[in-house]
This record gives C-alpha cells, sequence and structure tokens, in this order.
C-alpha cells in the first residue's frame, strides 16, 4: 500500500525540479513521520464561548525522515534550507465518504498510492486533476488513505556511521512545509 519515499530538489534560482535519488537502492529501513508545525497565532473566545482561531496562513506539515543502509542521502540534499519535492510514504486519511463522489485532497496524491479502506480490505483508487482528487465509486464506502506529496525545506540532518558486522549509515533529516 505504502510508495516508496522520493525527494526531489527544487533549484531556487530557477524553481524547477532536479531529480536526486533520496537514497540508495540499498537502502534498508526507512521510517517517515508527519508533525504540525506550530505557527504563531491567538485563540480568542467569542460571546458564545466557542475558540476562534486568529491566523491566515494554511496549515503546514513537519516531517522527520529516517534510514539505514550503506549510503546516506545524496550530498547535494544536506544542507539547512534546501528545498524539496517529498513523495511521503505516511499516509494521510480522509474522513469517511460513500461514493459516487469525487473527493479532494489536501495535499497532492503519490501516484499509484490512493486506496479505499473499508473494514479488512483496501481497494485502488483513480487518482483525477494531477492527483488532487480521488474518484469513490458508487456502491463503495470507506475511508481514503493516500500518500502526500508535501514541498518542504530542509530543517536539520543527522549522520551516524557505524562498523559492526558490516558498514551501516543512520541517517535523519527533519523538513518543514513551506
Amino acid at each position: 500500500m505504502l510508495t516508496d519515499l522520493k525527494l526531489y530538489y527544487i533549484d531556487n534560482n530557477t524553481n524547477s525540479l532536479n531529480k536526486i535519488s533520496a537514497f540508495s537502492p540499498f537502502l534498508y529501513k526507512c521510517t517517515q513521520t508527519l508533525f504540525s508545525v506550530k505557527k504563531d497565532y491567538s485563540l480568542i473566545k467569542n460571546i458564545y464561548g466557542h475558540s476562534i482561531a486568529l491566523h491566515s496562513s494554511a496549515f503546514k506539515y513537519g516531517s522527520i525522515i529516517s534510514g539505514q543502509g550503506i549510503c546516506p542521502p545524496s550530498s547535494e540534499i544536506l544542507k539547512p534550507g534546501v528545498k524539496l519535492e517529498v513523495h511521503c510514504i505516511q499516509p494521510l486519511y480522509t474522513l469517511y465518504t460513500q461514493g459516487p463522489k469525487i473527493v479532494s485532497l489536501e495535499r497532492p496524491c503519490v501516484p499509484n498510492s490512493a486506496f479505499l479502506i473499508h473494514n479488512t480490505c483496501s481497494t485502488p483508487l483513480t487518482e483525477k486533476n494531477n492527483g488532487r482528487c480521488i474518484e469513490v465509486l458508487k456502491d463503495t464506502e470507506g475511508f481514503v488513505s493516500y500518500c502526500p506529496i508535501l514541498f518542504m525545506t530542509l530543517m536539520t540532518f543527522d549522520i551516524k556511521f557505524t562498523q559492526d558486522q558490516g558498514e551501516f549509515i543512520q541517517w535523519s533529516i527533519t523538513l518543514e512545509e513551506f
């Protein structure tokens, strides 16, 4: 169900994508965590006691991606401030939905990563509008699961080399959506 992690370097001068391999094919383990990026905003209560957030920016994700293998990510991307297009391995889920319906996704979808989850089965779904929408067919229902494409800035990185029964490199990068 999950896609392979891919990172694409975004050139600041031309705003074009350059395909850079995130890791070698010898990656033994990879994990990704998504979290909310805290933005400065205030909460106020209206006269009815309901909380209202005073901010104009959209919700942003942060991510920690770590891996283990014989090669770390490309040294071209291991610089704080580098912008990347991240094809995530961590899925997002929508609210429960019933077809027929076109479901708008909060982020673009990694190709072939969308599934309708119902009870113990999952059904592949078709992406539309460059991965921004998913079509849920008639007489189907469930949660839509998809891996998002996030446009992120590299904040920090960490590389650790160990030599036990062979050489292994553990690495971790922290990213924030821009």
